[in-house]
């Protein structure tokens, strides 16, 4: 089996609980199919889904088809994972209790978020680096205070004009405590509020029935941030990449309300939306029973996806030219009318680390070794 191939199967196995049906077919592709077993756990580990394929083979008996060498790594990362997102569940509580008791009731974002309001099987399922949560903005000074009252810490002092380069408080971290926290007031980039204003979320919230204390995202707000995050934040619209982790998520959340209803006026990111969702069923073998597509759609996103996951040396080669383009033709011109895209470039340029890390990603990118 090549990467593509192995990708999609993988796929196929974390959607066994939606798409029972593709059990038979992932009995044939593993019996018929030369499977390298490392390649696969490779691949699954690369886009953040390992954690999540252990409870699938198990709840769908499926374990015989597998080398017991393989099934008791994935065990041992699914155990793993579970022990430590119940001791971050048991940091989000005390999180909430903190600020709860001086007025201020936190909306998590993303996977904590997502777990809070039971959208995986198990909470396993999902790796957790940080806890993302949303606070309004006139709270947030007061927010980062109790928080670091309460023992929590950053390697930054608070500046005000990080108000004008960033959507998060510098990161806090509590010793003994497993992850670090991110203090939002913004959920996206200040260029696209407009779209996805904190007011509105805050509006459409609910309060998760296991945890009535805090707040998260409405089904409809989880699928236009995770689609927000994944594919216009971290530009995989532009690169043509994107972690299965992300695309599981939105194949969860596309159980409780349709994408394509959410998505299919929102502006002119539908084109992007439309491409992601592409991505997102091909990923899972769904064949959805109605599109919402713009005029003249070519499914060119998907396309280039598939060729990033096919070729190493087209994903490598298209991913340079795209960064040396975005990152030194593109956002600079972008940046002489844009002031907070100017701001963060004065700023890299004025750290001298940044040249390090810039060299270090191009020789990971071109696979330059030493």
């Amino acid at each position: 089996m090549n990467k593509f191939q192995l990708y999609t199967l993988t796929g196929k196995i974390l959607a066994l609980d939606q798409l029972p049906e593709q059990r038979d077919q992932v009995i044939r592709e593993i019996r018929e199919e030369n499977i390298q077993w490392e390649k696969l756990v490779s691949i699954a580990d690369h886009h953040l889904v390992l954690q999540a394929i252990y409870p699938k083979i198990r709840d769908h008996k499926l374990e015989e088809y597998f080398p017991e060498v393989i099934l008791e790594h994935l065990k041992y990362i699914f155990d793993l994972t579970t022990s430590r997102n119940l001791d971050v569940i048991k940091q989000v509580e005390n999180l909430t209790a903190v600020l709860s008791k001086e007025g201020i009731t936190p909306l998590y974002m993303k996977g904590v978020g997502n777990i809070l309001d039971g959208l995986y099987k198990y909470p396993g399922e999902r790796i957790l680096h940080d806890i993302d949560f949303l606070v309004p903005e006139e709270k947030l000074l007061e927010a980062a205070e109790i928080l670091q009252k309460d023992g929590y810490q950053s390697n930054y002092k608070w500046k005000p004009e990080f108000m004008k380069q960033n959507r998060h408080y510098p990161i806090l971290f509590k010793p003994g405590e497993p992850v670090y926290a991110e203090l939002h007031w913004k959920a996206v980039n200040k260029i696209h509020e407009k779209d996805f204003t904190s007011e509105l979320i805050f509006r459409n919230a609910k309060k998760p029935a296991k945890y009535p204390e805090c707040l998260v995202m409405s089904d409809e707000h989880k699928i236009i941030h995770n689609f927000m995050h994944a594919e216009v934040a971290s530009h995989s619209r532009i690169y043509a990449r994107e972690f299965m982790r992300n695309l599981y998520d939105m194949f969860l959340l596309s159980e409780r309300k349709d994408p394509e209803v959410v998505l299919a006026d929102f502006g002119h990111y539908r084109r992007t939306a439309a491409g992601y969702l592409d991505i997102t069923y091909d990923a899972f073998g769904v064949i959805p029973s109605k599109r919402i597509l713009p005029k003249a759609f070519l499914h060119t996103f998907k396309y280039r996806y598939r060729l990033n996951l096919r070729s190493r040396f087209f994903g490598s080669l298209s991913l340079f030219v795209l960064r040396i383009f975005m990152g030194y033709i593109l956002n600079p011109f972008k940046a002489i009318t844009n002031k907070e895209l100017r701001t963060q470039l004065i700023t890299k340029i004025k750290d001298p680390k940044w040249y390090g890390k810039q060299f270090a990603y191009y020789k990971r990118v071109l696979g330059i070794k030493g």
